[in-house]
């Protein structure tokens, strides 16, 4: 069992090892990767995010057996046009629908962060049949007026600032103390960041941000019948341990826990969180 410290080592290395540079996939077009082999295991991102936020965790999961699937979000990918009243919760999950039945998959685990997690909820509510479980992180059913109202100026901020800027601005309310401690890991995190070619628009991140102001799922939560594993960093500052477990509570069955880490936590928790899941898929494996 690994130890708060070694915990947070292995952390910091995953995420060194992501700000070194890009992971490429076995099976990669702009849009999604396809890595390993086994159970398929889809990867949903979160806010001002591409695949590549993925990019600790996923080899990670690969190498505890699961085929990982990551993709890019509706609208997000360098010259990808978009429609701002297009991009809502549930168009997101339809565009991951749609990629599931593209690629003839089995119901696959599913695995979504923040608003991922919105997305996640989302697919597994109106596709059931495409999901073999479920797991939540970091993310809420309704999100608080705070929250709605920091990302809609976070990403005003995003048309005015330096791309770098922007991040530094970002990066506090997402990586944990333990990240900042380490020597320049925070201005590679920056770096790799502004010179990622399918970084989001200032335009994009405010519809982002307008579609998890409008999107509600909590009073349909209780029909969720998947199994479920809810989670979240224990340093969690934009969406605090309560907004999960205001989820864990709304979906009978479903299993709550508190892992390593902040926001970031699939960055910062890459280890812990993929021996996590990896048990979670097992004891709800397809076979």
């Amino acid at each position: 069992m690994m130890t708060r410290r070694s915990v947070i080592q292995a952390g910091m290395a995953a995420l060194a090892a992501t700000a070194a540079g890009p992971a490429i996939g076995q099976s990669a077009t702009p849009t999604h990767q396809i890595e390993g082999e086994g159970e398929p295991v889809l990867l949903i991102a979160g806010y001002s995010c591409d695949l590549s936020v993925w990019n600790a965790a996923s080899p990670l999961i690969v190498k505890q057996g699961f085929r990982v699937v990551r993709f890019n979000n509706l609208g997000v990918g360098r010259g990808v046009a978009f429609s701002a009243s297009d991009i809502t919760i549930p168009a997101m999950a339809r565009h991951a629908a749609r990629l599931l039945t593209a690629l003839d998959l089995p119901p696959v685990h599913v695995v979504g962060h923040s608003m991922g997690g919105q997305i996640a909820q989302e697919l597994a509510l109106t596709v059931p049949e495409r999901v073999r479980s479920l797991t939540l992180l970091s993310t809420w059913a309704k999100p608080a007026e705070k929250l709605s109202a920091l990302l809609m100026e976070l990403s005003k901020l995003a048309a005015v600032l330096p791309p770098a800027d922007w991040e530094r601005t970002f990066l506090p309310w997402v990586l944990t103390d333990a990240a900042y401690d380490v020597p320049g890991l925070v201005d590679q995190v920056v770096q790799v960041n502004t010179q990622n070619p399918d970084r989001l628009s200032p335009a994009l991140l405010q519809a982002q941000a307008a579609a998890i102001a409008s999107s509600d799922t909590a009073s349909r939560l209780a029909g969720l019948k998947v199994p479920t594993l809810v989670a979240v960093g224990e340093q969690d500052i934009l969406t605090p341990p309560t907004y999960s477990r205001a989820v864990n509570h709304a979906i009978a069955g479903s299993t709550f826990e508190v892992l390593h880490g902040g926001h970031g936590l699939i960055a910062e928790a890459a280890p812990q969180l993929a021996e996590r899941l990896a048990v979670f898929h097992r004891e709800h494996s397809i076979r």
